[in-house]
């Protein structure tokens, strides 16, 4: 529930200064990141985890230091739902990871 995942992100990062300079896109953004490995990002669109904003944010980050990053959307999904083993959501997502991991592998093989 979303006061339970509030406590849990407080205990773990102790402040919202804190929390934002771990953030992955303050990181790409103050040249911290020493890698840029090409990244797909997928967003669930009725994820109350994780803010569209912040993920669009991360998308500008690292595509202004130069990295490649692809963001797919699932439109009325909610967070965690690639795991799940019925929704035409999550099919669609292990759909595409299958895709990818496949073409990944005939690329470097």
């Amino acid at each position: 529930d979303a006061a339970n995942l509030v406590r849990s992100t407080t205990a773990y990062f102790g402040t919202e200064d804190v929390m934002a300079e771990a953030s992955i896109a303050e990181v790409v953004r103050s040249g911290r990141a020493r890698h840029l490995p090409a990244v797909w990002l997928v967003r669930a669109g009725a994820d109350l985890n994780v803010p569209p904003a912040m993920l669009d944010d991360l998308v500008t980050a690292y595509r202004g230091a130069g990295g490649d990053i692809e963001l797919t959307d699932y439109p009325g999904e909610v967070h965690g739902f690639g795991h799940g083993r019925s929704g035409e959501g999550a099919r669609r997502f292990q759909g595409d990871l299958v895709e990818r991991i496949s073409t990944s592998l005939r690329t470097t093989a």
